[in-house]
């Protein structure tokens, strides 16, 4: 007989944006992907800004979470947040999009309110602020495992991991951090001499500094990564880089070592 007992906790850091107005929301549709971004139909013209959320749908279920870092008039590509199925042209998305602030509004704003602590950037080709504030988003869980085996319930076992997913992200200098895995922790009881009493199990799937030029479509990563293009050959320690070639073609090399 065996006998188990497991306990979660769960703790949430999740990034405020900045404040904008924002109307109902709006749908656009998945135009194609390549390795490390996903291209939507829909840009600024209808309302999606870098920063926007977009919530992807299939059968009236939400399965992922996009995260908009370039918008152009028409179009706009977007990074994974989070996904629970694969992502597929045609998918369709749930947005809130921006209104659009006149001139005048802005002034008169400005002239009834401090100016902000922080810098911002005027992008005058999107005709908005963009927010360059440091962004974080992440989660982290605590969780105890553990179970008693044999006749008498005198093995006993307890497990104690750590799981992370971290995200940090500087928009006006085109540079994310991102680190997954778990710190893993286990505890024996009543086995015999050759089974470790105490040992660490860690599992670290990624740990990279990646940057990225829209303008030029050119993508770099260094540290332990983890991208679905290299997926075949696993979690690797080196450099990767790419440039997305347009119409879901992206051409690059990578070289490292397994860990």
């Amino acid at each position: 007989m065996m006998q188990r007992f497991t306990m979660v906790i769960l703790i949430f850091c999740l990034a405020a944006s900045a404040g904008r107005v924002r109307a109902e929301e709006s749908t656009c549709t998945v135009r194609y992907l390549s390795a490390e971004h996903v291209y939507l139909d829909t840009g600024s013209n209808e309302g999606l800004v870098v920063g926007s959320k977009v919530m992807l749908t299939r059968g009236g279920k939400a399965f992922a979470e996009l995260e908009v870092v370039f918008a152009a008039g028409h179009s706009s590509s977007c990074l994974v947040e989070h996904r629970e199925g694969e992502i597929k042209a045609g998918d369709t998305g749930l947005y809130e999009p921006v209104k659009e602030i006149s001139t005048s509004t802005v002034v008169a704003v400005v002239d009834s309110v401090p100016p902000p602590r922080t810098r911002e950037t005027w992008t005058q080709s999107q005709g908005r602020q963009v927010d360059n504030h440091l962004k974080m988003r992440g989660s982290v869980a605590l969780q105890w495992d553990h179970s008693n085996a044999g006749p008498d319930r005198e093995l006993q076992t307890d497990l104690v991991s750590i799981p992370f997913r971290v995200r940090i992200q500087k928009p006006d200098q085109n540079w994310i951090f991102r680190a997954r895995g778990s710190l893993r922790h286990i505890t024996r009881n009543g086995y015999s001499s050759g089974i470790p009493g105490k040992e660490w199990r860690n599992r670290i799937r990624e740990v990279a500094l990646l940057w990225g030029d829209h303008r030029l479509a050119w993508n770099f990563a260094l540290g332990r990564i983890s991208t679905r293009a290299t997926a075949s050959a696993g979690p690797f320690d080196g450099v990767n880089i790419s440039r997305d070639l347009g119409l879901g073609l992206r051409l690059g090399a990578f070289f490292g070592f397994s860990p």
